[in-house]
């Protein structure tokens, strides 16, 4: 995709610029960042146990949020030699990144064992629940459900095998068969529709407070100061000292996720409420140390579910992630649009904030209260016979 960018502005006078669109088309065969990214995770995900993948899960978010405050001035001094020169740059910096992938070894790495699956209670255990309130991801593994799990497998792949698609959505069902499995993708789903107001954020405090262009800049770099705070120190080193405490890395990823979201809901509550044109400024801090949720959710959810399937895993949230976007941009823009007026003049007013508030409040709530219910591996009696 970059060297088709690259080779249309190098030829410009045989080529059209317009052709630069088609760049797009390369997405269907090699997936764009997202797939990037997704192998990327997966492959850290296999080379790492449970307890390190959370931190090295946070530095990697924290790249690109660095990249946003250096990579300007850098692309700059660039361009100031050539036009080209940037592009030529980042097509040597993607391929070597290609070759250190490439020279991993796979058979490398601290984590080789699967998902440790949690029972379903008897309902002799029933009665026993309301006063043994152990927390549902410190339970020991019971060695036969991983058994039984195995024979539903080969049970179903024998009911599926010839239909693609029906292969397809069987291994999809048992990566995602827990229901804290499936909180993790709404989670996901939820996150990104949230966060699609703060791109609306640059307009708003243009409309309401009279920014001019160039300061809200500023927007933008308060966000990427919080999510740098936060991906590259806070919650790695929150990580390592609750991993050297004996706390299992599930139970802090959903303590961060909690605290990230509350963080969200305060921050997109501070814009829709602004009464000056510091309160932007605020909300943005907010939604970058907010960032935090993401690896967090990566990292719960590896714990989760299969480990030997984490490539197609990561795959799956890059869709997710992508729908979330396609979802969250007409409703931010609606919301957006309320109060907004030409004649007479009239900024938004901010509705857009609220909702992403009101997302991030179910989600905590969700994650709050919710693990009590969640987290069992349910297996239909019909498949274990």
């Amino acid at each position: 995709m970059l060297a088709w960018i690259v080779l249309i502005c190098a030829y410009d006078t045989v080529f059209k610029v317009q052709y630069a669109w088609l760049s797009a088309a390369f997405l269907f065969s090699g997936g764009g960042t997202r797939v990037f990214n997704s192998l990327v995770f997966a492959t850290v995900s296999d080379h790492l146990a449970h307890s390190r993948r959370a931190k090295y899960l946070y530095l990697l978010h924290a790249g690109p949020h660095v990249n946003r405050l250096i990579t300007p001035r850098i692309s700059a001094a660039l361009m100031d030699k050539t036009l080209l020169t940037p592009f030529i740059v980042s097509f040597a910096l993607l391929v070597t990144s290609l070759v250190v992938v490439l020279c991993l070894d796979e058979r490398q790495g601290d984590n080789r064992s699967n998902v440790q699956y949690e029972s379903v209670p008897s309902e002799e255990q029933t009665s026993v629940a309301t006063t043994d309130e152990t927390h549902l991801l410190s339970r020991p593994p019971e060695p036969g459900i991983p058994k039984l799990m195995s024979i539903a497998r080969s049970r179903s792949s024998s009911r599926t095998s010839g239909n693609p698609f029906c292969e397809f959505t069987s291994r999809v069902a048992r990566l995602f068969s827990t229901s804290a499995a499936h909180f993790c993708v709404v989670a996901f789903f939820l996150k990104r529709v949230a966060f699609t107001s703060e791109g609306f954020m640059f307009q708003y405090a243009s409309e309401k407070f009279g920014w001019k262009l160039q300061h809200t800049t500023w927007l933008r770099v308060s966000a990427a100061i919080g999510a740098i705070f936060t991906t590259l120190i806070a919650c790695p080193t929150l990580a390592y000292y609750f991993s050297t405490t004996g706390y299992k890395a599930a139970h802090v990823n959903i303590w961060i996720i909690s605290v990230c979201l509350t963080i969200l809901i305060i921050g997109f509550l501070d814009a829709f409420l602004a009464k000056s044109g510091a309160f932007p400024l605020v909300a943005m801090l907010f939604a970058g140390r907010g960032e935090g949720i993401e690896p967090a959710l990566q990292g719960l959810i590896t714990y989760l579910t299969d480990s030997s399937a984490n490539t197609q895993l990561f795959t799956i949230l890059a869709l997710v992630d992508t729908v979330a976007e396609f979802t969250g941009g007409p409703l931010t823009t609606s919301l957006m649009a309320i109060g907004r007026s030409e004649e007479p003049k009239h900024a938004s007013d901010g509705w857009c904030f609220f909702g992403s508030s009101l997302w991030n409040g179910v989600t905590n709530m969700a994650d709050t209260y919710g693990w009590r219910y969640l987290g069992y591996v349910h297996v239909p009696r019909d498949l274990v016979g």
